[in-house]
């Protein structure tokens, strides 16, 4: 198969670029042909925003062989990119990059120039039967034109001249639609804003998602271990599509009128009953196809509680999940949740993302239990926790007003997962703590020593 990549800024795309498409596909000189519209970072003067430009091309090719390409969009800004991508895509395929004899006289000043011309060969469409040099990478194409080109037609339409010439009408229709190329000068932000059409963006949802971590004691026979603690995640069962009757973390449609930090706060309270407790922004998840309603990005928030604390009992589908195991093997973490009734366990890919910082970023591999992409959550969570654990005092929002540094530490070992040398704790969290003329007792062994949170 013989495919053309046709990249350029189609600004907007004309009908001479629509005979070229026609003229390369109807006399066999390719098979197919993907079209890639600069992106949004293209700095050039009158750009009209990628979207619109994207929208017209898909008006004017509706010919199965055409595709257009958000390629440009999404990072690629080269050719050579284009083209090494496509031919990933499209291994057994010969590839031809299409262009004009304008822009193949200073090829070599593109960036990976070498590599292109050795690599590919250029379809070059000649206007006019204007000469172009022979090259072994060329592959000429004489076609007659009417010297149309997108700055002309920009500025024919912005002195509101009959261009019906040189565009596709519905191309026509869309540019009068949504006023592009307009050249009107406003006189206030106020009259701009009256003018303004939002509709030509695409509309998709802004959800938030809520990962609360509790401590609490440890129920235990053995009064030696009264201090030990264990860390659970508050879950929700759903009662409605999607996701019928799984878990899942509470969570909701933020309001149009409703500002961002106000929704977990108020989703909250409305599906456990928990309110007035410590929240902060954890990670936004954008995966375009983590809801299957439709494109949601989600702003997830963490929440720390002490459980023990708690004086009000939750709502009817909420449930408290003990973190029961966190494996990790090789570049895989198995986490396993119970809430005796049910047990819960998902597996992730983990894969270092920035060594500086010493981040990872993970993709759900199993999960049969839990909705939406709640598994990335919940590890992006227990992530952040143990690095803030170093830096921040947040883990004090897990304990109750006066505790003994025992608890303490415990609390510190059920979040990283490991035990810790008595002495370099204490001497890690001094500076963080004050000892009061309180003692705990009455639990089978001597009195210890209160401490409160140093604030």
């Amino acid at each position: 198969m013989k495919i053309g990549i046709f990249g350029g800024s189609f600004n907007p795309p004309h009908m001479f670029h629509k005979k070229m498409v026609e003229y390369l596909l109807n006399n066999n000189i390719v098979d197919k042909i993907i079209i890639v519209p600069t992106g949004d970072n293209y700095k050039k003067r009158d750009l009209e925003t990628f979207i619109n430009r994207y929208n017209m091309l898909n008006i004017m090719f509706t010919d199965d062989r055409v595709s257009i390409s958000k390629l440009g969009n999404e990072g690629y800004e080269y050719t050579y990119q284009y083209m090494d991508y496509y031919q990933e895509q499209n291994k057994d395929a010969e590839l031809f990059f299409i262009c004009g004899e304008d822009n193949i006289k200073n090829v070599e000043t593109w960036k990976e120039a070498k590599h292109l011309v050795s690599t590919y060969k250029f379809l070059v469409i000649s206007r006019n039967n204007l000469n172009v040099e022979d090259k072994d990478y060329i592959v000429r194409v004489n076609l007659e034109s009417n010297d149309i080109s997108s700055t002309k037609i920009r500025d024919m339409i912005s002195k509101g001249e009959d261009v019906s010439k040189y565009l596709d009408k519905n191309v026509i229709e869309y540019i009068k639609t949504y006023k592009l190329y307009n050249s009107k000068k406003y006189n206030s932000e106020e009259e701009f804003l009256k003018d303004y059409d939002s509709s030509i963006y695409p509309r998709f949802a802004v959800a938030t998602d809520i990962l609360v971590f509790g401590v609490s004691s440890k129920d235990d026979e053995d009064y030696k271990k009264l201090d030990s603690k264990k860390m659970s995640i508050l879950l929700i069962k759903r009662d409605d599509y999607p996701y019928k009757d799984k878990w899942c973390l509470p969570g909701g449609f933020v309001y149009v009128d409703e500002n961002l930090d106000d929704a977990p706060r108020r989703i909250l309270k409305n599906e456990t009953g928990l309110e007035n407790i410590y929240l902060e922004q954890l990670y936004t998840f954008g995966g375009v196809k983590r809801d299957p309603r439709m494109r949601v990005v989600t702003s997830a928030y963490m929440s720390l509680i002490d459980k023990d604390r708690i004086d009000k009992e939750l709502k009817n589908r909420s449930s408290w999940f003990d973190i029961v195991d966190t494996i990790y093997k090789d570049n895989k973490v198995i986490v396993k949740l119970s809430n005796v009734e049910e047990n819960i366990s998902f597996e992730l890919d983990k894969n270092l993302k920035d060594e500086t910082t010493n981040s990872y970023e993970y993709k759900i591999s199993k999960n049969d239990d839990l909705s939406f992409d709640n598994p990335l959550v919940i590890m992006t969570g227990i992530d952040r926790l143990k690095n803030k654990l170093s830096y921040t005092d947040i883990v004090f929002n897990m304990m109750p007003e006066l505790f003994t540094l025992g608890e303490l530490q415990k609390v510190y070992e059920v979040i990283l997962g490991k035990k810790l040398l008595d002495p370099a704790f204490r001497r890690d969290i001094k500076d963080k703590v004050v000892e009061t003329d309180q003692y705990k007792t009455g639990e089978g062994h001597r009195p210890s020593k209160l401490f409160k949170y140093k604030k």
